[in-house]
């Protein structure tokens, strides 16, 4: 069983990840494999998105759901051990 959340957990980092890089450049938002990345991303950043204004123009979102993922994956290692 935990061997599966930390997939599933791994899983989510990798799309969020691959979501900030491709901030970084210039794309084409409906090729199929960034949307794919984007439908993935987009139900888990965009409330965040909505509660968090950008500081200097970044968009610290993803940060803010990188550490509450941490804490859900902590709390649910604390609780199956």
């Amino acid at each position: 069983m935990i061997e599966i959340i930390n997939l599933l957990f791994d899983i989510i980092n990798f799309f969020l990840i691959s979501r900030i890089i491709l901030s970084w450049f210039s794309h084409n938002r409906f090729h199929p494999i960034i949307r794919i990345i984007y439908n993935f991303t987009d139900p888990i950043l965009i409330p965040f998105r909505n509660m968090i204004n950008p500081i200097g123009g970044i968009d610290i979102s993803p940060l803010i759901v990188f550490f509450i993922l941490r804490l859900i994956r902590e709390s649910l290692m604390n609780f199956l051990i």
